[in-house]
């Protein structure tokens, strides 16, 4: 199953609201998003627990006739475990 069907079955009240967007002629667009969404069935072994888990997004994409050629992305996968409760609290405790 594609990631994107994955996310799509257990995650509900998705939100991926841009918080910035910087275009450099037709170069390449930089954006920085704050995903949003509820757990709605397991994932990675955590059950749905109701609580909205929030995370940065960045990505940098290149357009060329129209179209998005090449994407790279990056997703704050660290915050979005700490909010599902994936990471050990001395972990936790270490990062301050």
């Amino acid at each position: 199953m594609a990631l994107r069907a994955v996310i799509a079955c257990r995650w509900k009240r998705i939100s991926l609201p841009s918080d910035d967007i910087i275009a450099e002629e037709d170069k390449k667009v930089v954006t920085r998003m704050r995903w949003s969404a509820t757990l709605s069935d397991s994932f990675m072994g955590v059950p749905p627990a109701g609580n909205r888990i929030t995370c940065t997004v960045a990505g940098v994409a290149r357009p060329a006739n129209e179209k998005i050629v090449e994407h790279w992305g990056v997703t704050d996968e660290l915050a979005m475990w700490a909010q599902m409760g994936l990471l050990p609290e001395e972990f936790l405790a270490a990062m301050g």
